[in-house]
C-alpha cells in the first residue's frame, strides 16, 4: 500500500521527518566545519606545506565551486526518476563523498612541493567541489520542495 502524503496547509510533519531532515543538514555543516577550519591547519603544521601556497590552491578552488552549485541545480533540476529530482544525487554520493574526505585529510608526508599542489587541488575539489556541492544542493532542493508542497 502506497504512504500519501497530507497535502492540507495545516498538516503535520512527522518526527521522522522533522529528524531526516536535521541530521541531513547537520552532517553537511559537521564536514563544511572540518574543511573550512582544520584543512588548511592539517596541510600547513601536520604535513608542513607552505601556508601561503595551501591558502592560494584552496582560494583558487572556491571559483570552480561557485560554478558548480549553478551546474548541479540544472542537473537536478532536469533529473528525472521514481525516487525524484534530488534523492537519487544524495545516494549516490553518500560513499564518493566519505572517500574525497579521507583523501583529502590523507596527503602523504614525503611528496614533493609539485605533488603536493597537485593533491591538495584534486581531492579539495572532488570533496568540496563536486561531492559536497551534489550533496548539499540536493539537500536544499528536497527542502525547497517540501515547502512548496507544504
Amino acid at each position: 500500500m502506497k504512504r500519501t502524503r497530507n497535502m492540507e496547509p495545516d498538516a503535520k510533519i512527522g518526527i521522522g521527518e522533522h529528524l531526516a531532515y536535521g541530521f541531513g543538514g547537520s552532517s553537511y555543516s559537521i564536514i563544511s566545519a572540518l574543511f573550512s577550519s582544520y584543512l588548511l591547519i592539517y596541510y600547513t603544521m601536520v604535513v608542513g606545506v607552505d601556508t601561503m601556497l595551501a591558502t592560494s590552491v584552496l582560494a583558487a578552488s572556491k571559483l570552480f565551486d561557485g560554478v558548480s552549485d549553478l551546474v548541479m541545480g540544472y542537473i537536478i533540476d532536469h533529473t528525472k526518476s521514481k525516487y525524484g529530482k534530488a534523492k537519487p544525487w544524495i545516494l549516490r554520493f553518500i560513499v564518493p563523498t566519505v572517500i574525497c574526505t579521507i583523501l583529502s585529510f590523507s596527503m602523504p608526508h614525503d611528496m614533493g612541493r609539485m605533488a603536493q599542489i597537485i593533491w591538495i587541488f584534486i581531492t579539495y575539489n572532488l570533496a568540496n567541489t563536486v561531492c559536497f556541492t551534489v550533496i548539499n544542493v540536493s539537500i536544499n532542493a528536497l527542502k525547497v520542495s517540501q515547502l512548496a508542497v507544504l
